[in-house]
């Protein structure tokens, strides 16, 4: 979307009329995309490694934990969202605000801060601490499901789930010895080696429903998710087994070791790729596609996703629907690249460097 385009269009939308000259056209067909705009995160020693858009901003994050929110148009200077002594670990961006996990770097512990949509919309950048009741380590933290607002970490012999907007333990389940443990998208999944095999215990946390699952014979598990009611297992030296939760019913990926997930947030579904640089997606197992190298990366929105890869230079959009590649972007940087983002509201598609910089491709 061009500049004039992009900031009538984010202030009509605040008067509740988008005129109809106004597109959002879905990443045009082009052979390749120009650096529009080209500035730094920051700190230009170490790359980018994280970079998401929103409105008329980004935040970014480096390799050496530092977080940076800046405008776009007309390009601001870089405000820092942790200060010199903190390294950020992990930002979540969403139309609820910011999440930021963190360590000072003379403290053991963790902490937690939000910054409301609000203020990053109207610069204030306001920090508001939050989970100060959780004490954990760096390595007790599991995962966090932004969308639900639930945060999964081990204290102990115990796993946890945490609420973000109640800031309360909703779950706390102990660690059973020889159990593999994962929340994952709504689901608190429990693998367990018996003599006989494996036995999965799935159980839905909106509404308690357990499920029960065997698989004789199977051993050294290094993957599980649930994906559209489908138990999803992979393990060495087996195929990737699919059993769906409610008929049992049993498919098979016949396509050795995985050697990349990706969840893919704008869907219930994942994307695996394999050794020999194809890929298939959970909902459309029997279709697969080739993305690029097994070393990919990948960012999703609304029904497309889009995959680079530095052996190819080229940005590749899929169809999820169809499992189809509609589109190659070409990346005249290759090699360098370290991340791509975008903006899900303008479609601006970001490219993070290993030079600290990032590039607004148009």
């Amino acid at each position: 979307m061009k500049a004039n385009n992009l900031s009538e269009f984010l202030l009509s939308r605040e008067t509740g009329s988008i005129p109809s000259h106004i597109t959002t056209q879905r990443f045009p067909m082009r052979s390749s995309w120009t650096p529009k705009l080209i500035f730094p995160h920051m700190d230009v020693t170490n790359s980018v490694i994280w970079i998401k858009g929103r409105e008329n901003y980004t935040i970014s994050l480096n390799k050496s934990g530092k977080a940076v929110y800046r405008t776009i148009l007309p390009l601001s200077p870089p405000i820092m969202l942790s200060q010199p002594n903190e390294h950020v670990y992990k930002v979540c961006l969403s139309s609820k605000g910011a999440f930021l996990i963190l360590k000072r770097n003379n403290e053991r512990y963790l902490q937690f801060f939000t910054i409301s949509d609000e203020s990053l919309k109207n610069g204030s950048l306001t920090r508001v601490r939050v989970l100060e009741k959780l004490v954990i380590e760096f390595r007790s933290y599991e995962e966090i499901d932004y969308e639900r607002q639930i945060l999964s970490v081990k204290v102990g012999n115990r796993y946890q789930l945490w609420s973000l907007e109640s800031e309360e333990i909703i779950l706390d389940y102990p660690l059973p010895p020889s159990t593999k443990i994962r929340y994952y998208k709504g689901y608190l999944i429990l693998c367990s080696q018996e003599e006989r095999g494996l036995k999965f215990t799935v159980r839905n946390i909106d509404n308690s429903e357990m499920y029960l699952v065997r698989i004789m014979g199977g051993s050294n598990v290094y993957h599980f998710e649930v994906c559209r009611n489908w138990l999803v297992v992979s393990m060495k030296e087996h195929h990737i087994q699919l059993i769906n939760l409610i008929t049992k019913e049993t498919k098979w990926i016949k396509k050795g070791d995985v050697t990349q997930y990706y969840e893919i947030d704008c869907e219930d579904d994942s994307l695996l790729t394999f050794s020999d640089g194809s890929a298939v997606l959970i909902s459309n197992p029997d279709i697969d596609f080739t993305l690029g190298s097994p070393n990919s990366m990948y960012v999703d929105i609304e029904g497309m996703l889009l995959a680079f890869s530095n052996d190819t230079s080229a940005i590749r959009v899929l169809d999820l629907k169809t499992s189809k590649i509609i589109n190659s972007i070409e990346v005249k940087k290759r090699g360098e690249v370290t991340c791509i983002g975008l903006n899900d509201e303008t479609q601006q598609i970001f490219v993070g460097l290993k030079s600290g910089k990032i590039c607004l491709l148009d």
